[in-house]
């Protein structure tokens, strides 16, 4: 199973955001959006039949932060 979330800075936050799935995150930095991506896809998928298979997570980063 593949999940595909983009992240983006929001001008306070990191933020990621799935394309098919209703699972939306944030953090102050990007290595703590990563742990946050990989524990809301869990969550997502707890008790799922499907979820039975390897979860891949790809995220696409949109890193235009002004400084």
């Amino acid at each position: 199973m593949k999940v595909e979330l983009e992240a983006y800075w929001d001008g306070e936050a990191w933020c990621a955001r799935a394309k098919r799935y209703s699972i939306y995150t944030f953090a102050d930095t990007l290595d703590k959006l990563l742990e946050n991506i990989k524990e809301a896809v869990e969550l997502y998928f707890e008790g799922v039949a499907s979820a039975k298979k390897p979860i891949q997570i790809v995220l696409k980063v949109n890193a235009n932060v002004p400084e």
